[in-house]
């Protein structure tokens, strides 16, 4: 169920079930992403539910004011693993392809695919796809991807799970794809699968791979820092200062 509250109040003012009256499922794992392009909002969803098995996992498009149902995919029962949902906020960004501007909109899913779609045609599907790790239904055995992606007005960053790179077994990746086909710009291995977002900063991205804290250069890829520990999440940067926590209920502070 997504709540629209009222910021003063905190007084309900409407709400939108992603599934029928009376039916379970379509959970929404993580936040909406909204476009003040057109007034609209975008969340993906998963949880199959006991009457909503073909309808539950998707990304939808509502009308921000009202949060009036405007559109949506659901991914296809072929393409599908087990307990295949979307658990990461969805992406604005845009490409041009084919000489015309595409706004578009991105999420990746458990079966390891990023499905990118104009935002004005979101129902009839992606405009083009991206596999980034092995699928299944155990993100946090290093199966598919949750981990919301960023962009840069450039590139597009994504992360995920177990996978191979040039023909070497990587327990989790960062990459960088061209938002105009979803081909990589570069790809880097990692120690660790990554299930938090992906921090982004002029020239630098942090991420949590396994129990461990990553920088990486956004221009080439390479290994900036990594700090072998129990930090779980996703990273927050903050006046020049990282911040992470940790599974020992530990804050950690690291001056950049």
């Amino acid at each position: 169920l997504l709540v629209q509250l009222n910021a003063s109040s905190g007084a309900i003012e409407s709400t939108f079930n992603p599934v029928a009256a009376g039916c379970t499922g379509a959970g929404i794992w993580a936040s909406p992403t909204f476009d003040s392009s057109d007034g609209s909002m975008y969340i993906a969803t998963g949880t199959e539910g006991h009457c909503a098995k073909g309808e539950a996992i998707g990304v939808v498009k509502l009308k921000t004011t009202t949060m009036a149902y405007e559109t949506s995919w659901v991914i296809p029962l072929n393409l599908r693993v087990h307990d295949s949902d979307f658990g990461a906020t969805p992406m604005l960004f845009t490409a041009t392809i084919g000489g015309t501007l595409h706004k578009m909109v991105g999420v990746p899913n458990k079966n390891g695919v990023l499905y990118a779609f104009d935002r004005t045609t979101l129902g009839s599907g992606p405009l083009w796809t991206a596999t980034l790790a092995s699928g299944g239904s155990c993100p946090q055995c290093g199966q598919g991807s949750i981990s919301s992606p960023v962009y840069d007005g450039s590139k597009i960053y994504v992360a995920g799970g177990q996978t191979t790179i040039n023909n070497v077994n990587c327990k989790g990746s960062i990459r960088a794809l061209n938002p105009a086909s979803g081909s990589f710009t570069w790809q880097t291995c990692l120690s660790g699968t990554v299930m938090g977002a992906i921090t982004l900063v002029p020239g630098v991205l942090a991420v949590v791979d396994g129990p461990n804290l990553t920088l990486v250069s956004t221009s080439s890829g390479a290994i900036l820092y990594n700090n072998q520990g129990n930090f779980y999440g996703s990273p927050t940067i903050s006046n020049g200062v990282l911040y992470v926590g940790s599974t020992t209920n530990q804050l950690y502070a690291f001056g950049l």
